[in-house]
């Protein structure tokens, strides 16, 4: 493989754009989509691709650890100062390896907010993967007659 292959293979994992992967990769704007479309009908190209996609792809066990972790992350040893002004502390949650639990930092003409991950929906998410959620939804039969479905989550073994 050249090196121009394995640079549009890098561009192209970016946004699977094969157009664009081309022209970030040096080849030519006015070629780019043909060259594009024949680099993904490359064998070896296509496979390292789709090797590359496998090794990034987050697993269904990764995911629940990570629903727990988030669910069971305690705040309260990054708060320092309490009442009319607390701050959180990002770097010590980044140095501790919670960094991912940050979803926004803003500013506010109050000051710096930060929002973090949220427990309640990593709770519903893992209640509903192990079936303790029952949904109802009601809809009108072609008679009028309401007809109730029962939408199941998760494993019901």
């Amino acid at each position: 493989m050249t090196p121009k292959q394995k640079l549009f293979i890098a561009e192209y994992l970016v946004d699977f754009n094969a157009t664009q992967a081309a022209i970030r990769a040096g080849y030519s704007p006015k070629t780019s989509y043909s060259h594009g479309q024949r680099l993904l009908k490359n064998v070896e190209i296509a496979e390292d691709i789709a090797r590359q996609v496998e090794e990034r792809m987050m697993g269904l066990d990764e995911a629940r650890t990570r629903l727990g972790r988030m669910a069971r992350f305690d705040m309260s040893p990054y708060i320092e100062g309490y009442g009319a002004r607390a701050v959180i502390r990002t770097d010590k949650m980044i140095a501790d390896g919670y960094g991912d639990m940050i979803r926004e930092i803003y500013q506010t003409s109050e000051g710096v907010r930060v929002k973090i991950a949220d427990q309640d929906a990593a709770l519903d998410k893992i209640l509903k993967i192990h079936g303790a959620y029952v949904d109802r939804k009601e809809i009108s039969g072609a008679d009028g007659e309401p007809v109730v479905i029962n939408v199941v989550y998760g494993n019901q073994d």
